[in-house]
């Protein structure tokens, strides 16, 4: 019996000491301090370019790079003597990516996708002057076609997540403490 009583009092001092204790609440901070968070990194992708200046180029890279991809996989399957009207088709959307000016966050999507385009165009040229063979043509534009899937492909995509990030950043905008 006696030990029960030690066990009991010993849990009930337990207890009570435990409930002294209390848990630790973190202190709060006095009203009238403002934390203000550091902004957000926008790295090297999207610095320098405002969100209506990126938008307005992306578009019209896509669009161009999407319609001259299309174009010139369509004209493998055409006769040499057809491909004048293709060729027409080529010159005037790269004509278009070469005059459209890019902002500085986007001078190396813009090389990136003149590079192939200009080489695809090339190829067509020098095949439907005869100098070289379909075969040749097909591996130079598949070539070029690749490096479109992969390379510009990925500067397009990385250019897209830094535009909805400046437009996140842009209608966010700074926002004053409360009570002022």
């Amino acid at each position: 019996m006696t030990r029960m009583l030690r066990f009991v009092g010993l849990v009930v001092g337990l207890a009570i000491g435990l409930w002294g204790c209390g848990a630790n609440e973190a202190p709060g901070l006095p009203p009238n301090i403002v934390i203000t968070p550091p902004s957000v990194p926008l790295g090297t992708v999207v610095s320098g370019c405002r969100a209506a200046e990126l938008e307005a180029w992306y578009e019209i890279a896509s669009t161009v790079t999407r319609s001259f991809s299309a174009e010139s996989l369509a004209a493998l399957n055409r006769p040499r003597e057809d491909l004048s009207d293709s060729l027409g088709r080529q010159s005037d959307l790269l004509a278009r990516m070469l005059q459209e000016p890019a902002p500085e966050c986007a001078q190396d999507a813009q090389a990136a996708i003149i590079r192939p385009l200009q080489a695809i165009l090339d190829a067509f040229s020098a095949y439907y002057g005869q100098q070289i063979t379909h075969d040749e043509l097909r591996a130079r534009v598949e070539a070029q076609h690749a490096t479109l899937n992969t390379e510009v492909s990925a500067h397009l995509g990385d250019l897209a997540a830094g535009l909805d990030l400046l437009f996140e950043l842009e209608t966010s905008g700074p926002t004053a403490p409360p009570g002022e």
